[in-house]
């Protein structure tokens, strides 16, 4: 059962047991909600896609703030590092 609580990784794992499912393509929610769980269950779930999709944002820590972004340079640098960590096949 899904509940309204339910992470995203969670999700793709229930997907993820689906017999008529073949594929699932997530596209990725705001970079301040991935995790380094999510990106697991990406990488480890075999019907999710290896396609991640994450918005360019400003290189700039007092923009990404104005914006109220939820996340800093150096977090977003970290999270594209797992991604290329965790999923070797993502450019």
């Amino acid at each position: 059962m899904i509940l309204p609580d339910t992470r995203p990784r969670d999700l793709l794992s229930e997907l993820n047991r689906v017999d008529d499912l073949a594929r699932i393509r997530f596209l990725t929610n705001h970079p301040k909600d991935m995790s380094v769980k999510l990106i697991e269950a990406m990488a480890s779930l075999s019907k999710v896609c290896e396609h991640l999709e994450l918005p360019v944002q400003s290189g700039d820590d007092d923009i990404t703030e104005g914006d109220e972004a939820g996340y800093t340079v150096e977090r977003y640098g970290e999270l594209v590092h797992t991604v290329r960590r965790e999923i070797p096949r993502h450019p």
